[in-house]
């Protein structure tokens, strides 16, 4: 033990305070904690400078979130909010004022308007679906067969509506005059990922639907004035 301790004894070359270098450091770590303090402090200042508002108009009639937005021939605008209800903006009549209140069961997730501008469609998550007709602000249909929605849409020509719920039923509504003149469901056993619609090609209307892990190719043909539905699998 004493070789050990001459040995140790003769590497030391200068003995420390202990208690001064640990007060030394502290300070030391204290100043550079309060530089990092008034750094980020300085940053919190710049992010919290007034953000200039460039819009031309606002829009405000939801009393929540608003989750879904569509607009058609540049005098119509649609929302749907999480107040239950969907709101419909005519720029011909007000910039700031909505003609049209719809109210829903649920938030409201999805509004669309079809392909000739001349139906509105507004769905919420319950799945109660309503198609109010443009001309007159009234409703034309109202659709309570799904459940869970998940996406709504029209076809790409026809008045057509889809729609989809997370158990992976797929409806389709032909909208007539007085409302929905037929209806056909198909179901995926899978919730639906993602739909694309076809134009019409030999007077089939084809509708492509993601479910995971597959793509499932549904065919709506018109066969004797009815709707038949043929499914592929890939």
């Amino acid at each position: 033990m004493e070789d050990a301790d001459g040995m140790f004894a003769e590497g030391v070359e200068q003995v420390f305070d202990c208690s001064e270098l640990t007060k030394s450091g502290d300070d030391d770590q204290f100043s550079d904690d309060d530089e990092d303090q008034q750094s980020t402090s300085n940053v919190s200042d710049a992010g919290t400078q007034e953000v200039v508002d460039d819009s031309s108009c606002a829009l405000q009639a939801h009393e929540q979130d608003c989750f879904s937005i569509a607009v058609a021939a540049e005098r119509w605008l649609a929302s749907g909010g999480e107040d239950d209800v969907a709101y419909l903006w005519d720029h011909q009549v007000s910039d700031s004022d909505p003609v049209l209140k719809v109210d829903h069961q649920d938030s409201v997730t999805t509004v669309a308007f079809n392909n000739s501008q001349t139906l509105l469609s507004t769905g919420d998550m319950s799945g109660h679906i309503v198609v109010t007709q443009l001309c007159d602000l009234n409703v034309r249909a109202k659709i309570d067969d799904s459940n869970d929605l998940e996406w709504m849409c029209w076809h790409s020509t026809s008045d057509i509506l889809f729609a989809g719920d997370k158990d992976g039923v797929v409806w389709m509504w032909l909208i007539g005059p007085a409302g929905v003149a037929q209806s056909k469901v198909c179901s995926a056993y899978s919730c639906i990922l993602f739909i694309a619609i076809t134009p019409n090609v030999r007077r089939i209307r084809c509708l492509l639907v993601m479910v995971h892990p597959v793509l499932l190719v549904i065919f709506f043909q018109m066969v004797n004035d009815y709707w038949q539905a043929i499914v592929m699998v890939q």
